[in-house]
C-alpha cells in the first residue's frame, strides 16, 4: 500500500515522500480516502498513529482545487501539539506555498493579530489563554482593527485562543470554514473546554465537512460526535492480532507500548548520578528525551551536562512559549543536540521524528505519565527503547507502573565498579550545577525586587 492509491497531486507527493512516509498506517489508509470524498469522518486512535497525516493531506488536497481563504479550521488541545500540526501542514503544504497561522497561547496576540492579517491558508491554535482582558488590555483598538479583514486560508488552534480571537478580533470568524478538524477531542473535553468546543461548533456555517478524533469513545465523545458530525464514516485502529479494538490507557496504545523495549536500572539513590552517567555512556549518540520530576531537577541536570561536556537542551512549564518552541526546535533540527531534559510538560502530544531513547531521570508518578512519556519513542508503529532509573525509594511505583502496563521491565545491568569510576567527575559536575542554580535563583530574585520598586 502507498499513497499513490489516492491520486494526491504531484507537489503533495513529494512532500510526503521529503518527510520519510514510505506508505500509510492504518489510520491514514482508512481516513485520507472519505476525506478526500468530503465526507464527516469519526476516528477513533492513539496517540502517535499518524493521525496528523490522516487529516492534514485530504484538507491540502481540497485546498488546492478550490485555493480560497478561511478553508480549514484545527483544533488541537495543546499548544506544542498545535505547533507540530502546524509544521506537518507547513512541510506538507510546501510545494503549494501554504500560509500556517499558529494561534497559541505565551505568544503575544498583537504579533498574532498581524499574522491573520497576512491571508494565512491554515491557522493552528490551541486553547489558550482564558483571561482574555490581561492579552488584549492596552492594545490600540484601530490597531486590532487593521488585522481584521486580512483572511486566513487555514487555522490551527487551541479552543481558549481561538474564542479570544473570535471575541476580541473584529471581522474575524468561521462562516467560510469549510474544512474542520477536532484533535484529540478526548483530550480537549478532558481539559474542560466543551463549552468553548460548542461555541465555536455554533460559529460554524451549516455546510462544511467535520473530522473528529479521539483516543476512546466515551459518553463525552459520543455527545460531541452528534452535535458535530453528519453521517460520519467511522475508522478505527485495530489490534492486527486480535481484530479487536487496540486497548489504551489515556490514548496511549497498550500495543505500541508492548513494542517497547522497556528496562529498568536499579541504583542506589546516593549512587545515581554515577549510575546515570555510565548509562549515559553506552547510549553515547542516541537522540533521547530524559524526563524529571521537577524544574529545578531539570536545570539541575542541564548544568551537569554542561559541566560534563554534554550538549542538551531543557523544557519545562515555567519557560516563556517563545524559548519553548526554540528549544524543541533545536532538539529536532540540529544534531550537535542530541539530548532533551524536560518535565512532563513534554510527556504528552510531541511528535520527535526517529526519537531513539526515552530515559526516566525519576520515575512517573502514576502509570498514566509513565505511558505518555515512554510514548515519545516507538512513535507510528516503530521500535524504541525506553529506561528507567530506580532507586530503592522507588520500589512501590515502579512495580504499580508494571502491573498497569501488563509488563515486566527487563534489567539495565550497571556494576558498582563501573559507577564507581565516575566519581570524580559526578561530584565536581553535581557541585558546579549546585552553584549555577544558586545563582540563577538570586538573580530571579533580584530581578524581582527590582521590578517591585518600579511599581511602587
Amino acid at each position: 500500500m502507498s499513497f499513490d492509491k489516492y491520486d494526491l497531486s504531484e507537489s503533495i507527493l513529494k512532500a510526503i515522500k521529503k518527510l520519510g512516509w514510505s506508505k500509510p498506517t492504518e489510520i491514514q489508509e482508512k481516513s485520507i480516502g472519505p476525506g478526500l470524498e468530503k465526507k464527516d469522518i469519526l476516528g477513533l486512535a492513539p496517540t502517535g498513529s499518524g493521525k496528523t497525516g490522516a487529516f492534514v493531506i485530504p484538507l491540502l488536497e481540497q485546498l488546492l482545487s478550490n485555493p480560497r481563504p478561511f478553508y480549514g479550521l484545527i483544533i488541537s488541545p495543546t499548544r506544542e501539539l498545535a505547533l507540530q500540526i502546524a509544521d506537518v501542514v507547513a512541510a506538507l503544504g510546501t510545494g503549494i506555498g501554504v500560509h500556517v497561522v499558529r494561534l497559541v497561547g505565551g505568544v503575544d496576540i498583537v504579533h498574532q493579530a498581524l499574522q491573520l492579517g497576512k491571508n494565512p491558508h491554515i491557522i493552528v491554535a490551541t486553547p489558550g489563554r482564558v483571561h482574555v482582558v490581561r492579552l488584549v488590555g492596552g492594545v490600540d483598538i484601530v490597531h486590532q482593527a487593521l488585522q481584521l479583514g486580512k483572511n486566513p486560508h487555514i487555522i490551527v488552534a487551541t479552543p481558549g485562543r481561538l474564542i479570544d480571537h473570535l471575541e476580541n478580533t473584529r471581522g474575524f470568524n468561521l462562516k467560510k470554514i469549510k474544512y474542520f478538524v477536532l484533535d484529540e477531542a478526548d483530550r480537549i473535553l478532558a481539559d474542560d473546554f466543551q463549552l468553548a468546543l460548542e461555541k465555536i461548533i455554533e460559529m460554524l456555517p451549516k455546510r462544511h465537512q467535520t473530522l473528529l478524533f479521539s483516543a476512546t469513545l466515551s459518553k463525552d465523545i459520543d455527545e460531541l460526535q452528534k452535535l458535530a458530525l453528519s453521517s460520519p464514516v467511522q475508522v478505527s485502529v485495530k489490534s492486527t492480532s486480535s481484530g479487536k479494538d487496540d486497548p489504551s490507557i489515556d490514548g496511549i496504545s497498550l500495543s505500541s507500548v508492548a513494542k517497547l523495549t522497556q528496562k529498568m536500572l536499579f541504583c542506589p539513590a546516593a549512587m545515581k548520578d554515577m549510575y546515570f552517567y555510565e548509562l549515559l555512556q553506552r547510549m553515547s549518540g542516541r537522540s533521547m528525551i530524559i524526563f524529571c520530576s521537577t524544574r529545578s531537577r531539570v536545570e539541575k541536570l542541564h548544568f551537569m551536562f554542561n559541566q560534563l561536556g554534554l550538549s542538551s537542551v531543557q523544557l519545562h512549564g515555567k519557560m516563556a512559549q517563545a524559548k519553548r518552541i526554540d528549544a524543541l526546535n533545536n532538539f529536532k533540527t540540529d544534531d550537535t543536540k542530541r539530548i532533551l531534559i524536560a518535565t512532563d510538560v513534554a510527556a504528552r502530544g510531541l511528535d520527535v521524528p526517529n526519537l531513539d531513547v526515552v530515559i526516566n531521570y525519576d520515575v512517573a508518578n502514576d502509570p498514566k505519565t509513565h505511558i505518555h512519556r515512554i510514548g515519545r519513542t516507538a512513535r507510528a508503529g516503530k521500535s524504541g527503547l525506553a529506561i528507567t532509573i530506580v532507586t530503592q525509594y522507588d520500589i512501590e511505583d515502579i512495580l504499580t507502573i508494571e502491573k498497569q502496563i501488563g509488563k515486566k521491565m527487563e534489567p539495565e545491568k550497571v556494576t558498582k565498579d563501573q559507577a564507581l569510576k565516575h566519581k570524580g567527575i559526578i561530584s565536581s559536575a553535581q557541585e558546579y550545577a549546585t552553584q549555577m542554580v544558586k545563582m540563577q535563583e538570586k538573580r530571579k530574585s533580584t530581578k524581582g525586587k527590582k521590578g517591585k520598586r518600579k511599581g511602587k
